[in-house]
């Protein structure tokens, strides 16, 4: 078989040298080469996806999402962990699409292939690659509507009998705050005598308003109630056991939880929904929700230095109520049923 060789140095001194078995591929080579070397354009160091994949992450070690990053990159690793990245093609994206598609669910299937989309346009912004190939998502993707009925939320307050697990439960449950915020909340931030508990450094604050920015929550009764059943021992609500950090995983805590109450299909981030669904249910508006939860638009007008809590605590109130239909927590409404 007939081949061409290529051999030049291109502007740094650096030695190309490629074998083609297609004259018109080795002639469209060699006139793009020597056409970037009359403009000095220097070739872009070769590297393989795992060298994209590291650096990628070491841009975003301070995000939220690295650990579901992280998670997502080890997976790619298994397919181009030592692929270079100018080998890697469209063709190749598509095949390892259709392979995500017949293991996962789309949504599970679209969360690994934006991240991959992502190393790719990292190493083309490095120069590493002239230009990433292009990552198209699985089509069928729906959104994921879960939230918890009075039954279930009754159902979890009666298997969780531990004090400080309750009060987890609870502020998880009533005030719709996000797990890292609550795991990482202080009591310094806890105001029981105005009822209030100080967010501060939250998702929406480091994307729109930076870490200055802070908003109260009002605590409804049944979760003034379960704070009354916690003894401080510790600058962190929610201590880890030696009481010099907070807790950093409840991931195995709920999966424990939620298999004793025989709740399916139930993630922490569903106690978020349930606040928000029940805050709409009881005020017949979004509005209420949107500012205890932290969902702000440019719009909306903020005044937090001193804020009137009446109608936000109404809110969480009325949503309270309808979570648990008026019966202590952790007690069936029906007296029959064993606690």
């Amino acid at each position: 078989m007939p081949a061409w060789q290529f051999d030049h140095r291109d502007i740094a001194g650096k030695r190309i040298r490629k074998i083609f078995y297609n004259e018109a591929d080795a002639l469209r080579f060699e006139a793009t080469f020597l056409d970037r070397k009359r403009h000095n354009v220097v070739e872009p160091q070769r590297r393989k996806f795992r060298e994209a994949a590291e650096s990628y992450l070491h841009d975003r070690k301070d995000r939220r999402s690295y650990d579901k990053m992280e998670y997502y990159v080890l997976c790619i690793f298994e397919r181009f962990s030592d692929q270079w990245l100018d080998q890697i093609t469209i063709q190749d994206v598509r095949q390892y699409r259709d392979q995500l598609k017949s293991k996962y669910s789309v949504y599970r299937a679209n969360r690994e292939l934006e991240v991959l989309s992502a190393v790719l346009r990292h190493a083309e912004e490095e120069q590493w690659i002239r230009k990433a190939p292009k990552v198209r998502k699985l089509t069928g993707e729906t959104s994921r509507e879960r939230f918890l009925s009075p039954e279930e939320i009754q159902r979890l307050f009666r298997h969780e009998t531990r004090p400080p697990k309750r009060l987890l439960l609870g502020v998880l449950l009533y005030t719709g705050m996000r797990k890292s915020d609550v795991i990482s909340l202080e009591w310094e931030h806890v105001d029981l005598e105005q009822r209030l508990i100080l967010n501060r450094n939250t998702k929406t604050s480091h994307r729109r308003r930076g870490k200055g920015h802070m908003r109260w929550i009002p605590i409804a009764d049944p979760l003034f109630d379960l704070f009354g059943g916690v003894l401080p021992w510790s600058k962190w609500v929610f201590p880890s056991p030696s009481g010099t950090k907070h807790l950093t995983n409840i991931d195995k805590w709920w999966n424990t939880l939620k298999t004793q109450a025989k709740i399916a299909d139930a993630r922490i981030h569903d106690l978020r929904h349930t606040a928000a669904t029940y805050m709409a249910m009881a005020t017949g508006s979004t509005m209420t929700g949107q500012r205890i939860l932290g969902h702000h638009t440019g719009k909306m007008a903020e005044r937090y230095a001193h804020p009137d809590h009446t109608w936000l605590r109404n809110g969480v109130d009325a949503a309270a109520n309808l979570m648990t239909q008026g019966a202590p927590l952790g007690h069936s409404q029906d007296t029959r049923e064993a606690s």
